[in-house]
């Protein structure tokens, strides 16, 4: 049984903690997190103060003042009090990727914290990402414009027939959210389903009771958790987002092993290059003189969904595609399960001609 003065205290330090918080961040700061509207704070180690806000007014703006030394070595220490000593910054340690409760019980920001000695400036850099702890129903994407009932109705294909999905898009676009809306879906769909996840930061929100949630670290590595982590009767496994070799590991030991059913996300603007990032990171983790086969990929990677964003219109899904299967030529063939949504290119601009020397 659980000391109810034990709770009470618990409560009571993280009371505190976000008092301390609150009092570091001051009174230029702290509104800004408090902000709805303010998706993200980032402080430049030179002491610039930027910040994106969404809405109708939305847009990136840099604030009227700046942050001195030790002002962001302030606030840096107070977010690793915050964190009950689990991370630390240093001159052996300079980056810090963690997750940071804010005011509301639903709410937490993603903190990467770099350190004065990795900053040709001199300062710290802080940026904080403002994510909520209940994720949007698929219905409630629709609702706001950001997917069209079709492809909700291609989503829910993917979710019951287990497809491996690959999401992509840019920076604000989404796509962890829909991760998050994705399990949301699964439990209403199938509550019974073994889920694992692999995430480097704790932003993954999954009500499923029967789910392995794995972390990784400085002692256990994406690859030793694809090896090793999902043995105790895992149906499907997503990491939160590819980088690097973890790509492989993902393909390789889990996705191509019959952990079908999973997701990822990815940073691309359209499939063809998502294909192609994927073949790189996939290289990446690849033994030595092993050749990486397209067909392998296409085998793999059943759905790519495709997210855009703009401070004008917000985010928006506008593919969700099938893989079909790897040409002679080592592209890919796609078929869409859903319309494809346009979009300006007036806020998504192609790469144009060089400009003439001179």
């Amino acid at each position: 049984m659980i000391d109810e003065h034990y709770l009470t205290t618990k409560q009571e330090q993280g009371q505190r903690k976000r008092s301390d918080l609150e009092e570091a961040l001051g009174d230029r700061f702290w509104p800004l997190l408090d902000d709805p509207d303010v998706r993200e704070v980032n402080i430049r180690p030179n002491g610039a103060v930027w910040y994106q806000r969404v809405g109708r007014d939305g847009g990136k703006f840099q604030a009227e003042w700046v942050v001195d030394h030790e002002e962001s070595e302030n606030i840096a220490h107070a977010i690793l009090q915050c964190l009950d000593g689990k991370y630390v910054l240093n001159e052996e340690q300079h980056y810090v990727n963690c997750k940071l409760q804010l005011s509301s019980p639903d709410e937490f920001a993603r903190v990467h914290l770099v350190g004065e000695w990795a900053t040709a400036d001199g300062g710290y850099g802080i940026l904080l990402r403002k994510h909520h702890g209940i994720a949007p129903t698929v219905e409630e994407w629709v609702k706001k414009g950001q997917m069209t009932p079709e492809q909700l109705v291609a989503l829910r294909w993917t979710v019951t027939h287990r497809r491996n999905t690959l999401i992509c898009g840019p920076m604000f676009a989404g796509k962890s959210t829909l991760i998050n809306s994705r399990y949301e879906l699964i439990h209403r769909l199938d509550p019974t389903r073994a889920v694992g996840y692999i995430q480097d930061v704790p932003e993954t929100v999954c009500p499923l009771s029967d789910r392995m949630a794995l972390m990784v670290n400085k002692y256990t590595s994406y690859r030793k958790h694809c090896e090793e982590g999902f043995r105790q009767s895992v149906e499907e496994v997503t990491i939160n987002e590819l980088r690097g070799a973890e790509a492989y590991n993902l393909i390789h030991n889990l996705w191509l092993s019959g952990h079908n059913g999973g997701a990822t996300t990815l940073h691309a603007v359209d499939e063809r290059q998502a294909m192609w990032r994927l073949g790189t990171l996939i290289r990446e983790g690849l033994p030595q003189n092993a050749v990486l086969q397209p067909e392998v990929i296409a085998a793999a990677v059943h759905v790519i969904v495709i997210l855009r964003f703009s401070h004008r219109i917000g985010r928006r899904i506008v593919k969700v595609l099938r893989v079909k299967g790897a040409r002679a030529d080592g592209s890919y063939e796609f078929e869409p399960l859903a319309p494809s949504v346009p979009w300006p290119e007036s806020d998504f601009p192609a790469a144009g001609p060089l400009p003439a020397a001179g």
